[in-house]
């Protein structure tokens, strides 16, 4: 049975702490350095959901919250490549979304023009396209910005 819990501390749940820079250099086309990830501080301006799978993690995503604009910034959505194609992402961003819903009211992202089966996901959760973002990512490829209304 697959689990979605809300990872409170990276220091405290370091096996978390490493699967996920794990699966985010080899999953993610935009890694982030361990640093980048050891220095979030997740218990006010960002929050970061896991999906596991009998303790294997399948997935993570991480929003940054804006408590004054009631707006939650998807920062990165990850599943394994094992598990794709199985509606995950959806199921992770969705729980995900619900639980936040007392706090925040959008939910914004960028991603990548080049990638259409994310952007078919955040289109069927609501997303819709706010503008293109020119050289958003580091190796210059463009970005939709996207955003849900919530409540």
């Amino acid at each position: 049975m697959d689990q979605i819990r809300r990872i409170k501390s990276l220091k405290v749940e370091s096996q978390i702490f490493n699967q996920i820079t794990s699966m985010d250099r080899t999953e993610f086309p935009q890694p982030w350095s361990e640093r980048d990830w050891g220095d979030l501080d997740l218990k006010e301006r960002y929050q970061l959901f896991v999906l596991e799978e009998k303790g294997e993690l399948v997935g993570s995503a991480l929003f940054e919250i804006n408590t004054w604009d009631k707006q939650a910034h998807l920062l990165k959505l990850t599943i394994s490549s094992v598990f794709r194609g199985k509606s995950l992402g959806r199921t992770l961003l969705a729980a995900s979304l619900y639980s936040m819903l007392a706090t925040i009211e959008t939910c914004y992202l960028e991603v990548s023009v080049s990638n259409p089966y994310a952007v078919s996901l955040y289109k069927k959760m609501g997303f819709a396209v706010l503008n293109t973002k020119k050289k958003f990512y580091s190796n210059g490829e463009d970005a939709y910005a996207m955003q849900a209304i919530l409540n």
